[in-house]
């Protein structure tokens, strides 16, 4: 086991981390821009003093129940491959080390999320699910993300 540097975030009643170094912003929730024949993936746009960035539906992405950005919400700004990309958490705990427990021990709690993590730990007696941000946001997907913001501006 392991003990490394992660940002825990929580969406509805399930704990995630990812790691520190892989957090460039975390800001309040803000308006995003839809799109109505935007990439699955896409829950909006995000101006950030100028710079548009995708959002992620990382809802979708973790099989969570779709449910519209709460002001209480925090928007998580992560780089992915070359591109900086943005999702949405309900709420974010804490940065704390944590001990990785081997894949299956995290398979074996959520089974139907085990593409996207690399291990499990636990934090205030609470399950935590730990992912490299590339398996979690893949960037093939940021990248046609990317070309799709490019053709519509």
């Amino acid at each position: 086991m392991t003990s490394n540097s992660y940002l825990i975030f929580q969406i509805d009643e399930l704990f995630f981390a990812i790691p520190v170094n892989a957090t460039e912003q975390i800001l309040r929730a803000a308006e995003l821009t839809h799109i109505p024949q935007g990439p699955e993936l896409l829950l909006g746009l995000l101006n950030i003093k100028g710079d548009i960035l995708p959002v992620v539906n990382l809802r979708k992405q973790l099989h969570r129940p779709e449910r519209a950005l709460k002001v209480s919400d925090r928007i998580l700004v992560v780089k992915v491959g070359k591109h900086r990309v943005a999702f949405s958490a309900d709420h974010v705990q804490t940065v704390a080390g944590l001990l990785c427990e081997p894949v299956d021990t995290a398979e074996d709690i959520y089974p139907e999320l085990e593409q996207y993590f690399t291990a499990a730990s636990r934090y205030n007696e609470q399950n935590v699910l730990i992912y490299d941000i590339e398996k979690l946001i893949p960037p093939h997907q940021v990248d046609v993300l990317h070309q799709f913001l490019q053709q519509v501006e």
